[in-house]
């Protein structure tokens, strides 16, 4: 009795906090925000701990940062390019 009544409060307690719904991203327009001006200007904003910081904004410095020079490799990206620059 109480084991079909734990498993329905259990998946309703979990759909409560299930992610409503998600937007796509749009690669080219990322990469194209991301390597414009107005891209540091955000990150400074960022950094600034900015309270007007959209969630579009948000998603723009974490899709992005895969664009900047700094962005860190991966260790098989590494080894990679190791590999050929050592012949």
């Amino acid at each position: 009795m109480y084991k079909p009544f734990l498993a329905l409060l259990l998946l309703l307690d979990v759909s409560a906090f299930a992610q409503g719904s998600y937007t796509l991203v749009d690669r080219e327009q990322v990469k194209k925000e991301a390597t414009s001006k107005n891209y540091r200007k955000l990150i400074q904003r960022f950094e600034a701990f900015d309270s007007t910081l959209t969630p579009d904004d948000y998603r723009l410095i974490y899709y992005g940062a895969v664009f900047q020079k700094n962005f860190l490799l991966t260790e098989d990206e590494k080894k990679r390019e190791i590999n050929a620059a050592s012949g």
